[in-house]
């Protein structure tokens, strides 16, 4: 991430902003801190997300795959491991 900061300036419900601030004060950094922790959270969160979205039919290709050619030697292998 770039070193260079901005300021802004948010709205908060009190309730939210009295849990930032107990956040805080327990962990003895600043309500900068508490926000950039936060938003560096969600956004890592964001981006596993958007990931598992563009793998899932991936994987589903491969258990189509593999659930077929399981079916397809099935018969073979119960010819090699008979029942008994």
């Amino acid at each position: 991430m770039s070193t260079k900061v901005a300021k802004i300036a948010i709205s908060l419900p009190k309730d939210l902003l009295r849990e930032v601030n107990k956040m805080e004060k327990e962990k003895h950094t600043t309500r900068s801190a508490v926000f950039k922790q936060a938003l560096e959270i969600l956004l890592r969160k964001r981006i596993e997300e958007r990931f598992k979205e563009k793998v899932r039919p991936i994987y589903a290709k491969l258990a189509q795959e593999d659930r077929a050619l399981a079916e397809e030697f099935l018969p073979l292998t119960q010819e090699v491991w008979p029942k008994d």
